[in-house]
């Protein structure tokens, strides 16, 4: 994205800073074009000395094992497979009937999708997402194949949603997909279900798409904000509802993929924006939630070698963002109540699929006689966006933060006619900061985004802390013979999850952290033979429990769960797990999110096993390919050289 392109796919933009900077950059973007449709077919012919890195292993990602209730850890039912897609044409849809399991009556204790993908040949990294009765349950990304085929799988706990699946309904599948002489790659995925811990307590809450996509031309083309226009929505709640919960499925594509690297608007840009982005949730204009969204990086993103075989951090399951509503409940049962969703600072030339669902639990015993709202936004949004510098570098800063503040009260009133007062507020903080540098051959984005989303229902407290670090910096080289592309990333997801206030506040924390840098070195004439294609990626997934895991852990030896993937050259060399954590009931960490914390009020933290279950494997790493014989001087490498890191970007 920085160097104008993103490996695999055709060119982004030429930027304003890089005709301003580079007067060749129209014969560099050429060069680039052939680097990236080179690589995305596979590579030129390279010969016995190169090994063929664009086969690789089968990628993975370093995610969370997905528990299963204590005394139901085997299914009680599963329904085969529901969908079988073969997916070829952009606008295609497929889908399949699905009907409650009669050996395993719901309501469940768990629902599981399962996603069995597979694809070969030359393929873009393609996105899309999966529906059942019109509520999106997974946001994904496909990755790139290899010649010789690649296979992935995605396990998503759907439980918050399980009321849905007590009734027959369509599960549907979109993920536009193009076919020509060049790009061979069919998308197989096939869908399942997998249900645990039959005969389980009726669930209390109904789940509400803000968009019914059974009623759209396309399900997934129907969701596309442009522009600083959000989708307004008119929702409204029975008076006998005691929380909501919106959540939203959100991901930028085209000029918003890599938004976090946009340049200002002004003459010559193309995407422009700038580099800050934040989802918005209002009623009736009002704030009432927001968030910044993760700098998700796709598997064509920057240079494809990074992400093969480990994927990028939420590239196949990008989870929804949460925003408690209950505070607001008072209007939400009075009648039909606007709702925006937003993203501030999304361009025109880009796009956002936005998908909202709504999560209502009710009571059998009260309703709502009367309530309130007082809205207070105690810090204004504040963001400023600069470039400064010369034609050789140039860095543009972007600072951001704001808070926001909802409180609600509600009289409930019980069939015997008794009232009692019901008090919940929200309140967020989010602070972010980045710098863009650029100069005619690098490219570096570096920056944070914190979040604090606190949640008060009853007197009891949860809260949410989120921060991503990130860094990515890409490099461009080339001689009269020679040209090279080079990239490295570290960036992290962190997530705390915690329950209660002080030192007696129950936690759980999330972290998934990786780092990755690739080489693609080869000649550029007619004749091209490719001279190193190199990738070193690793990624790191704990989880920590315990009273003071709301604070700065120094150590990892508080980590009940633990997973490092390390790969070179295409193949994984260690995959090491170490898991002790046995679940209680309540909310548990099920993949990269929080489930069953739907309108969870305390935590029961998992004890750890006295044995705890280990895995090492450990293979062989790949041989280094021998240097080709030439007449003459060998070309130019650049191999070595990884661009420096900007101020500020230290990552704990």
């Amino acid at each position: 994205a920085l160097l104008a392109i993103t490996f695999g796919r055709a060119v982004r933009r030429v930027t304003a800073r890089e005709v301003r900077v580079m007067p060749a950059a129209a014969v560099r973007a050429s060069v680039l074009v052939a680097a990236a449709a080179s690589l995305a077919a596979g590579g030129p012919p390279v010969g016995d000395h190169v090994r063929d890195f664009p086969n690789y292993d089968d990628p993975i990602t370093a995610r969370a094992p997905l528990p299963h209730p204590r005394g139901a850890e085997e299914p009680c039912a599963k329904t085969g497979v529901v969908v079988q897609a073969a997916l070829s044409g952009w606008g295609q849809v497929a889908s399949g009937s699905y009907t409650p399991p009669a050996s395993c009556p719901g309501p469940w204790q768990q629902v599981v999708l399962e996603v069995a993908g597979a694809v070969a040949g030359v393929q873009f990294d393609r996105f899309g997402a999966i529906w059942f009765r019109g509520v999106e349950l997974l946001r994904t990304t496909t990755p790139e194949p290899s010649p010789q085929g690649i296979k992935w799988s995605i396990e998503k706990d759907v439980s918050d949603y399980r009321s849905l699946f007590l009734e027959a309904g369509e599960l549907v599948i979109a993920i536009p997909n193009n076919l020509d002489a060049t790009y061979t790659g069919v998308l197989h995925v096939n869908l399942s279900l997998s249900f645990f811990g039959g005969g389980a307590e009726v669930p209390r809450h109904t789940v509400h798409p803000l968009r019914n996509t059974t009623q759209l031309d396309h399900p997934l083309f129907g969701l596309v904000a442009k522009g600083p226009l959000g989708q307004v929505h008119k929702v409204s709640a029975p008076l006998n509802t005691m929380a909501a919960r919106l959540d939203l499925y959100a991901s930028g594509h085209e000029c918003e993929e890599f938004w976090y690297s946009n340049e200002l608007d002004g003459p010559g840009s193309q995407c422009g924006g700038g580099a800050f982005r934040e989802l918005r949730v209002h009623i009736n204009g009002h704030v009432v939630g927001a968030q910044y969204p993760f700098p998700a990086m796709y598997t064509g993103g920057a240079n494809p070698l990074l992400w093969r075989p480990l994927t990028g951090i939420l590239s196949f399951d990008i989870p929804a963002y949460h925003f408690d509503l209950t505070p607001v409940l008072s209007l939400l049962t009075s009648g039909p109540t606007n709702l925006t969703v937003e993203v501030v600072g999304n361009t025109d030339s880009g796009m956002w699929y936005l998908d909202g669902v709504l999560l209502l639990e009710h009571s059998e015993d009260e309703v709502i006689a009367s309530g309130s709202v007082d809205f207070v936004q105690t810090k204004d949004a504040e963001t400023s966006e600069s470039i400064d510098g010369t034609a050789e570098k140039q860095v543009q800063s972007m600072r951001a933060s704001m808070e926001y503040y909802v409180r609600g009260g509600l009289v409930l009133r019980s069939k015997d006619g008794k009232q009692r007062q019901l008090a919940s507020e929200v309140q967020g903080t989010l602070s972010a900061w980045s710098k863009n540098i650029y100069t005619p051959m690098t490219g570096e984005t570096v920056g944070n985004w914190h979040a604090t989303t606190s949640s008060i229902y009853d007197g009891k407290r949860a809260t949410v802390v989120l921060d991503y670090p990130f860094q990515l910096a890409t490099s461009y080289a080339h001689d009269s013979t020679t040209m090279e592309l080079v990239a490295s990333i570290d960036f992290a997801r962190k997530a705390s999850f915690i329950f209660g206030e002080g030192d007696t506040a129950q936690a759980l924390r999330l972290v998934n952290d990786m780092t990755s840098q690739a080489v693609y070195n080869r000649t550029s004439g007619a004749h091209r033979v490719v001279y190193k294609q190199t990738g070193n990626a690793t990624n790191h997934l704990r989880i920590e429990a315990g009273a003071e895991a709301q604070r700065r852990l120094s150590s990892s030896s508080a980590a009940c769960y633990q997973r490092r993937l390390a790969a070179k050259d295409g193949s994984v060399v260690a995959d090491d797990i170490q898991d002790a954590c046995q679940w209680s009931p309540g909310p548990y960490i099920c993949g990269q999110d929080l489930c069953g914390a739907f309108h969870a009020t305390s935590l029961e933290l998992p004890t750890r096993a006295a044995a705890p279950r280990t895995r090492h494997i450990m293979r062989r790493a790949p041989t280094p390919p021998a240097t080709p014989a030439t007449s003459g001087v060998l070309p130019v490498r650049f191999g070595s050289w990884v661009p420096p890191l900007a101020e500020e970007t230290q990552i704990a």
